[in-house]
């Protein structure tokens, strides 16, 4: 709580002084080039403007302190996407000055969201706090635990995760990981399976704003048709569906649009060495279209070990 208070106080006198967020970057030689193998297109269009993304930090960070204890899982959901929604923003006017994604040193503003980020469901929140924490700001452990063989690691902008059942993949760190799971279906099949939301985008939403969903599914062992067959029926893709090459690994998914939900399904799966690997992308219209490309550099990410 006195962290919190302290990160509080800081955002106010930040917003005061008008000074720059990250005071150290005119002094550090650039870095490498920003978020390697993703492209940088979407960073920009922040669903709130500068003055916005600081006085919704700070409001949400006050309402957090006072009402974190009396909430239960269903009520942190829309939480961290509105947390996300201004880390996302954030990044983007850090982009927009600084041409990077992860700020080389401490960042009030950042540290202040991603204090939250675990504390409201989000995996791996306390690696990019303890980067772009000040140095008074104690380093936070990790609050939420990956199945067993699964590794997330933070290398410069991007995070990496990785299984011991053969996989791995890299991605930006403000992409929010939401669900990781390991599980046996009743068929005695194994699935790996995470849920991961991509940066913020307006949207023909009501809200008017969402992120894009990926989900990563592997199964050790498995043949290609069963375990294609069995995730399609699942989101659910059909055979009939439009067919799209990604330019990829001569990979091709398949997609819908269901007009009810506003919501459009992109599927592809694949062989690896190791088993069967699928990369599902859902987003609502808009949204979808925006962060279209970082399906397509996450689909490109994935490796087999």
């Amino acid at each position: 709580m006195a962290q919190s208070t302290a990160f509080l106080k800081g955002a106010l006198l930040l917003a005061l002084l008008s000074i720059p967020i990250e005071a150290e970057a005119a002094e550090t030689p650039p870095p490498l080039p920003p978020q390697v193998g993703y492209t940088t297109s979407t960073l920009r269009e922040p669903v709130f403007d500068f003055t916005e993304t600081l006085m919704h930090s700070v409001k949400l960070n006050n309402w957090l302190i006072e009402k974190f204890a009396s909430l239960d899982e269903a009520r942190k959901a829309p939480l961290r996407e509105r947390l996300y929604y201004l880390i996302d923003s954030q990044i983007k006017h850090n982009f927009a000055q600084t041409q990077r994604v992860l700020p080389v040193g401490s960042d009030l503003q950042l540290a202040l969201l991603f204090s939250w980020a675990e504390r409201l469901g989000v995996y791996g929140g306390n690696l990019v706090f303890n980067h772009v924490r000040t140095d008074t700001m104690k380093l936070e452990p990790a609050l939420l635990e990956f199945p067993p063989g699964i590794r997330l690691s933070l290398h410069g902008d991007l995070f990496e995760l990785e299984s011991d059942t053969g996989w791995r993949v890299s991605f930006p760190y403000y992409f929010m990981i939401i669900s990781a799971r390991d599980l046996t279906t009743k068929d005695g099949a194994r699935n790996q399976f995470f849920i991961i939301s991509t940066g913020a985008a307006k949207d023909t939403s009501k809200a008017g704003r969402s992120q894009a969903t990926l989900m990563l599914l592997f199964s050790p062992g498995a043949a290609l048709p069963e375990f294609k067959s069995f995730w399609e029926s699942q989101i659910p893709i059909r055979s009939e569906d439009e067919s799209i090459a990604l330019g990829v690994r001569d990979l091709t998914s398949q997609k819908n649009f269901d007009d009810k939900l506003n919501l459009h399904r992109e599927m592809v799966a694949w062989s690896t060495p190791k088993g069967a690997c699928a990369v599902v992308y859902l987003g609502n219209d808009g949204t979808y279209q925006w962060n279209r490309p970082h399906f397509i550099d996450f689909v490109s990410a994935v490796r087999s070990n």
